[in-house]
């Protein structure tokens, strides 16, 4: 199975009653050795995966992401804001469906609640009481470049999250002069501290 017990000329698994360590294949390589970093790698995987299905927000945590493009003459302010955090909003709505609030423009326009992209928390509370939200991330870009040809944008962003129902308040990402593939890649690399950092900001005292 998996190759382990090759036998040939350079290894042997059996000899005099006992095992015997493999000694290798033509490359040189311990064929054991591999194997092991392989194992490790697999136990790796599944312990990251285990961590992943652990985390939970508390109860009755709804999360919904709110957007601002900050660039001077944005027509509707939404920008690419929405795409700067959404491997973030993607594992949210994957992971944990049933905390997760999809932003709705459409509603917010029907129920006369304006500001619609937002990133002050003042707004916040009318936009949770339409939509049934009380933990938002709040993004905003800020374009740099607007001459520059669309793949060499650049952007400020920055990010945070509110709670309605603790009161809190955090940044959770600042980022200066970059593109929007940067800024994901970013998130990727740091979304189990973003989650952590969610529902830190989610908690209650009680």
């Amino acid at each position: 199975m998996f190759g382990l017990f090759k036998k040939n000329n350079t290894s042997e698994m059996f000899k005099d009653g006992d095992w015997k360590v493999l000694q290798g294949d033509r490359d040189g390589n311990s064929i054991i050795g591999r194997s092991i970093l392989i194992l490790f790698g697999l136990i790796a995987c599944l312990a990251a995966g285990a961590q992943e299905s652990e985390f939970e927000f508390p109860a009755g945590t709804q999360i919904t992401f709110l957007t601002q493009d900050a660039t001077p003459g944005a027509w509707d302010h939404s920008g690419c804001c929405g795409y700067a955090l959404e491997p973030l909003e993607e594992f949210v709505r994957d992971h944990h469906s049933g905390s997760f609030v999809q932003y709705d423009l459409g509603r917010l326009i029907r129920q006369g609640v304006p500001p619609y992209y937002v990133f002050n928390k003042r707004y916040c509370d009318p936009i949770g009481e339409v939509l049934g939200a009380n933990l938002f991330v709040m993004t905003q870009v800020k374009l740099l470049n607007m001459g520059a040809p669309i793949d060499r944008w650049k952007f400020d962003v920055r990010a945070k999250a509110y709670s309605s129902i603790s009161g809190r308040e955090r940044p959770i990402l600042e980022a200066d002069s970059v593109s929007i593939e940067e800024t994901q890649a970013r998130v990727n690399q740091e979304l189990n501290s973003l989650l952590q950092t969610l529902r830190e900001v989610a908690e209650t005292d009680g």
